[in-house]
């Protein structure tokens, strides 16, 4: 909801090709708040480049830990 969350770091892996994976580090105080952002939007950026969310909110109430924070 055009709220940043400040990350704790990103890390870039560029591979063989045109893959590139970028992996980022959140703060344990904001695990809930991050992770109903992921489960109810439906896009985000991060270091400038956009992301699809799609199917975010299944996969993430699939999960024992996350589950309690996607449910309505």
């Amino acid at each position: 909801k055009g709220k940043p969350i400040r990350t704790l770091s990103v890390q870039v892996e560029k591979h063989l090709g045109a893959n590139t994976d970028y992996f980022a580090s959140f703060s344990p105080l904001d695990s809930k708040e991050l992770i109903q952002a992921l489960a109810f939007r439906g896009s985000f950026s991060l270091c400038g480049y956009d992301f699809s969310l799609k199917g975010s909110q299944a996969a993430l109430s699939t999960n024992e830990r996350y589950a309690k924070w996607v449910d309505y």
